[in-house]
């Protein structure tokens, strides 16, 4: 498996390794603790079809890993995965206005030509709501993180059940118009554990 030293590094060190997210370094971003021991399915990229697609046709040259613009594609470190590219969404979110990855892919493993309407089109993932996280569910605070920066609108706020009128809204996940590019995970500001996940749709 071909590597460049840029992934070598980064796979040696993980979390480590310093990325920036806009203009804030990593030191002043507070992270969610990782997700991926808890997806029955690992996210694949906005473009690349099912994960048993990108599975076969990645052969692990980490170029994708290269070029991503968010950094959110990294070696994995779970099992059945272990060394091909995976999203990590602490860091990002797959936007759909961008192809590198695809571009740089050599196996094909990531569609090309992609314009950002037809990556929209694509359902390659899904949010799952962890409600014993989310800040609003819990009555901490009102929050409209993962509504607001959803690109497709698959997110709304609606009353919870039981709750006074005043009470903070509490997201709902049209699973027909997600598309699992990470947004809502990655803006998500409950901690220790991010309330949204995305997984990959098997």
């Amino acid at each position: 498996m071909a590597m460049t030293l840029r992934s070598l590094i980064m796979f040696a060190v993980g979390d480590a390794y310093v990325y920036q997210i806009g203009d804030r370094p990593m030191g002043e971003v507070s992270y969610a603790e990782p997700s991926a021991a808890e997806k029955r399915h690992l996210p694949v990229p906005v473009g690349a079809g099912d994960a048993a697609r990108f599975r076969t046709r990645c052969v692990g040259c980490m170029k994708c890993i290269s070029v991503c613009p968010s950094g959110i594609l990294r070696p994995s470190s779970t099992a059945g995965h272990f060394g091909r590219p995976a999203l990590d969404f602490r860091y990002g979110w797959c936007r759909p206005e961008c192809n590198l990855c695809a571009e740089a892919c050599p196996a094909g493993a990531i569609r090309r030509g992609l314009t950002p309407e037809r990556k929209k089109a694509l359902h390659t993932g899904i949010a799952v709501w962890h409600g014993e996280r989310c800040v609003a569910a819990t009555g901490k605070d009102k929050c409209n993180a993962c509504a607001r920066h959803c690109p497709v609108g698959a997110i709304s706020l609606v009353a919870k059940e039981g709750a006074a009128e005043s009470a903070p809204k509490i997201p709902r996940i049209d699973v027909e118009k997600c598309i699992g590019c990470g947004a809502c995970e990655h803006f998500c500001p409950a901690r220790p554990k991010a309330a949204m996940i995305v997984e990959g749709r098997g």
